[in-house]
Order: C-alpha cells, then sequence, then structure tokens
C-alpha cells in the first residue's frame, strides 16, 4: 500500500489543479450561467436548453464520423457525460424544475446511436442507479459542473462494463496490452471553489468552499501513458474537460481497463468537434492509431454541431466541412481521385519538382500555390507531407474561377520533422483549382508527396 503522506502529495496537487482548472473559462455574460439550487447545490443554466432537431445533426455526423475511423482500423465507444441537473433533480430550484423531457434525453440519445451502428456507455442509468449518488462525496461536485472523483471513477467502470458487454468491443480490447494499475484514495480532504461559483448572478450569497475527496492511482513499472507512443496498450482516451487531469477521469479509466490509457483534453472553448479534428490531425493518431478509442463528449453539447456560432470564429466549422476534415484524417492511404495536383510556377517558396517545394526559410509574406489539374470535386481532399519548422500555423486559401474563396487556418506541429497535411476540397458551388499556402515564419519550409484523393464512398450527404 503507499505511504499515507504520498495520498496526501497526491490530493494536493490535485487539488490545486482542481481550483486551477474551475478558474478557466468564467467570464462576464449578459445572463449568468450558474443556478442556485436547493441544499447546497449550484447548477449549470445552458443544461435546460433543449434541441432536437441539432441533437439529430450532431448524432448523425458522429455515426459519420465512427464509421470512417471503423473502417480504418480503430474501433470507437462513446461515452456521454450525463447533465448534472438530472442526476442531481431533487436539489434543483423551483424555477427550474426538471420535465420528462429532460429526463428522457439521454435515453433518447442512446438509443439513437445505437441505430445508427454507434457502440456508447450508458453512465446516465449507472449514475441513477447508483448508491454513491448519495454519498458524503457525490457523483458530480455541488459547486462545479464537473463529475467528481467518485463520479469520474463510476464513469470508468461504466466504461468497462459497456465494453465487455459488446463481443465486437471485447475481442478488440483483449487484443490491447493490459497494464497493472492500483488505486488508493487520500484520507484528506481539500476545499474546492467550483467553476459556477464564479457564474453566479451579481448579488448571490457568499458560496463556502467545497471539501473534496481524491484517489492516486500508480502503474506496475511507473511511467505515464504517452500519446504516440507505440508501447501504450492500444486504447486511447478523448475528450471535453470531464476528460482533463484535475477530474482524475484520465487515472480512472486506466485503472478500470487495466490499460495505459494515454488522454486528450479539449477545453469547452474549442469543443468536442474541433477537438477530434485536432486529435486525428497529430502525429499522436497519425503514427500510431489506436485499436480503441473512447470518446468522451458532455451531453449538453450534443445540442450544438460544429457549426453553431457560440465559439470563437476559428473553432467554428460548417457541420459537412468538419465532417470532411475528420473522414479525410481517417483514412490509412490515400485513394488516388482522377485529378491530381502539383506545385504551380510564381510562389515566393521554391518547387523542386512537380509535387513538391521548398525552402531554407519563410518570412510572413511567403506563399505558394498548389494547383489543381481540373477543378475540384467536394469527394476530394488534398494529401502531402508538410514541414513548418518554427510556425505552428499555416494559413490555407482555397480558389478557382467561378468559386467562392475559403480561407482558413491550420494548426501545425511546427518543428523540422515532416507531418501530414490534409485539406478537404469540399465546396458548395464551381470547384476550386488553387490551394495557397502561407506557412508564416519559419527556420525550414517544405511541402511534397502531393496527392488527390478520395473521400470514404458515403461520407458526405
Amino acid at each position: 500500500m503507499t505511504h499515507p503522506t504520498t495520498h496526501s502529495r497526491a490530493a494536493i496537487r490535485w487539488a490545486v489543479l482542481a481550483l486551477m482548472a474551475s478558474s478557466v473559462g468564467a467570464h462576464a455574460q449578459e445572463k449568468a450561467p450558474g443556478i442556485i439550487g436547493q441544499n447546497g447545490w449550484l447548477f449549470y443554466n445552458h443544461e435546460f436548453v433543449r434541441s432536437a432537431p441539432d441533437v439529430d445533426i450532431s448524432i448523425d455526423l458522429i455515426a459519420r464520423a465512427v464509421k470512417a475511423l471503423e473502417a480504418n482500423g480503430t474501433r470507437v465507444l462513446v461515452a456521454l457525460a450525463p447533465i448534472k441537473s438530472r442526476i442531481y433533480a431533487e436539489h434543483l430550484p423551483p424555477s427550474h424544475p426538471m420535465t420528462d423531457d429532460h429526463r428522457a434525453d439521454y435515453g433518447r440519445m442512446i438509443q439513437k446511436f445505437a441505430a445508427a451502428g454507434v457502440a456508447t456507455a450508458d453512465i446516465n442509468t449507472a449514475f441513477m442507479n447508483s448508491p454513491k449518488r448519495t454519498d458524503e462525496f457525490p457523483l458530480y461536485f455541488r459547486h462545479d459542473t464537473h463529475w467528481s472523483a467518485t463520479g469520474a471513477l463510476l464513469a470508468a467502470e461504466t466504461i468497462r462494463d459497456a465494453i465487455q458487454a459488446n463481443p465486437s468491443l471485447q475481442q478488440v480490447f483483449a487484443a490491447t496490452k493490459p497494464t497493472k494499475h492500483t488505486l488508493v484514495w487520500a484520507t484528506q480532504r481539500f476545499p474546492m471553489v467550483g467553476d459556477l461559483v464564479q457564474q453566479l448572478p451579481p448579488g448571490s450569497p457568499t458560496i463556502d468552499k467545497e471539501m473534496i475527496a481524491a484517489f492516486e492511482v500508480t502503474k506496475e513499472g511507473g511511467g505515464a501513458a504517452l500519446l504516440g507512443n507505440a508501447d501504450v496498450s492500444g486504447v486511447a482516451l478523448l475528450g471535453s474537460s470531464y476528460t482533463a487531469g484535475w477530474t482524475h477521469f484520465p487515472k480512472a479509466v486506466s485503472y478500470a481497463l487495466q490499460r495505459d490509457v494515454p488522454s486528450v483534453s479539449i477545453t469547452a472553448d474549442r469543443g468536442q468537434w474541433f477537438g477530434l479534428d485536432t486529435y486525428l490531425r497529430n502525429d499522436a493518431f497519425q503514427t500510431s492509431r489506436p485499436k480503441l478509442l473512447i470518446w468522451e463528449m458532455p451531453e449538453r453539447d450534443l445540442k450544438a454541431p460544429p457549426s453553431m456560432p457560440y465559439r470563437e470564429a476559428r473553432y467554428v466549422l460548417d457541420n459537412q466541412e468538419w465532417l470532411a476534415r475528420v473522414g479525410a484524417l481517417a483514412q490509412q492511404r490515400c485513394d488516388p481521385a482522377a485529378n491530381q495536383a502539383s506545385v504551380a510556377a510564381g510562389g515566393k517558396l521554391a518547387a523542386k519538382a512537380g509535387t513538391e517545394a521548398s525552402a531554407p526559410a519563410s518570412t510572413a509574406q511567403d506563399w505558394v500555390d498548389l494547383a489543381l489539374a481540373k477543378p475540384s470535386s467536394s469527394q476530394e481532399y488534398l494529401s502531402a507531407r508538410l514541414v513548418t519548422n518554427g510556425s505552428k500555423a499555416i494559413t490555407v486559401e482555397l480558389s478557382g474561377p467561378g468559386a467562392t474563396t475559403r480561407k482558413f487556418i491550420l494548426e501545425a506541429a511546427g518543428d523540422e520533422a515532416e507531418h501530414a497535411l490534409t485539406i478537404p476540397l469540399l465546396s458548395k458551388g464551381k470547384g476550386y483549382t488553387k490551394v495557397r499556402l502561407s506557412p508564416g515564419a519559419t527556420t525550414g519550409f517544405a511541402v511534397k508527396n502531393l496527392e488527390v484523393c478520395k473521400q470514404p464512398a458515403g461520407l458526405l450527404g
């Protein structure tokens, strides 16, 4: 057993991270999102907004993305974090009752995912039926939107049970590499200021700090799971702030599955849609694809598809554009299209060959044009290898006669290694004939191995 002093240090570290994380994103809004409930509980106003049509759009997009991933060797399990207001409806204020529709929403979502062929873990039912729901340390923090360490562990155990109950997932999981993990709860309790405290309406009463519990998970042999490490188990975790390290959910998943599970947490300002795009674009996925991807997402986020304009503009994507991005990134190899691409003359970055260009350095004003042999089809995407040493953002501009010009920014690794570049050629009008890449200031630039590839059949509507 771990020495009690170790428990204390781990719990203190966790508590500090919790305090830091709960303070992120607190900002003034026209209507304060925090709600004062009964018996010392706080809730989130946005959980009471419903939009069934948008939920249906989100589920369809997720199902199409999952199909593309699974066709390329990565099985997916979707784990919806249920809304706190349903799990603790008895503490809601009279002004915000839990309606029958809200009570049934999670079950309807699970059924629609199942009908679309997407495997899920029913965390809502597990939470509602758990005797720990009314423990001293409940499944959600009283003053925060996130699940507690107790809830994180139960959510992880529910994911484990969902895998074991699904023969197809169980077969994939059995082929992954086990690693023994041990969990020990801390003996001390620590005060926390939840994110909802900072989002209450002006003039609200003072809310005392909430006392929280924590646990520590240790892996046999030590070390931590790293994304892109070929020696990890073959299971990966992608999620929202519910998957942030301070919630203990990633550790809980590793413990429940007895696997070394690397994780990625995407903050709410970016959202789950941009999160999957970012993860698939990263070398962690492109060079070491997991056999099983656990995709955690808040239930409430399903009513906000990629095109929902409540985030920063750079994180808002047309729904079909998002699908075209992740569909292209999911492919393990290029399925050549009838079209072709080459480096065009006249750019400020020297062309080496028909499908290559490079320079020892570039400035913020430099660019290179890639020419398409014929106007692109929306079912095509551009594939290449890219180096932008020193620049972590590349501006992409798509244009052509009669086509509506599109311009956007893609994140880049910014080091001296080659990385995968995929650019969907989705157009709602005439196709594109030119792709301009502006890498920014670099100490080394290269684009090579240009190909025009076909999107998976049936991906785009």
